[in-house]
């Protein structure tokens, strides 16, 4: 066995053993925080400087960790991108991709594919530039794709729809 360290959000390097990734994610799980819900989180800060991942868009997939972060906000309307809650414990989110019609690519792959991939999902909503609100962890129920939308240059496009459901 190998060892490694990660960070947990206080800046404690916590030592990790592993033998294979089922080994890895297994200790991840119970060594590392990750985040209290309702608490309020700086992106770059707090979130990327642990655990890594896209600094820009809506879906962030750190390599190094079992993780998916969905960070969404009301100011994605005026890119076409119509996140809400369906009630209490459904979420709706809009896939990536600004241009054009969106497909199950990348993050948006990511995403429908979390539990075979053995990853989690992490939302994050918007309070402020930059502060992002942790909703919990949750995972993808379905997608649909809905004709009409809008990319960021205006023009009609089909949207890649993730329904998602609260797990904490």
């Amino acid at each position: 066995m190998a060892a490694i360290e990660a960070m947990n959000l206080s800046g404690t390097a916590m030592p990790l053993l592993y033998s294979g990734r089922e080994a890895i994610e297994n200790q991840v799980r119970e060594n590392l925080m990750l985040f209290e819900e309702g608490r309020v989180y700086h992106r770059r800060s707090e979130i990327h400087a642990t655990y890594g991942g896209q600094e820009q868009g809506g879906i962030s997939t750190p390599a190094k960790y079992p993780y998916i972060f969905l960070f969404s906000g009301d100011s994605g309307e005026q890119y076409g991108y119509r996140d809400r809650w369906i009630d209490t414990h459904t979420f709706q989110y809009f896939g990536e991709g600004q241009r054009g019609d969106m497909q199950l690519l990348r993050g948006n792959l990511a995403v429908a594919t979390h539990v075979e991939k053995g990853k989690e999902i992490h939302l994050f909503r918007k309070v402020d530039k930059g502060r992002y609100r942790y909703e919990g962890r949750f995972e993808y129920v379905e997608h649909d794709f809905v004709e009409r939308e809008t990319d960021i240059e205006g023009r009609s496009r089909t949207a890649l729809v993730f329904t998602l459901r609260r797990v904490s």
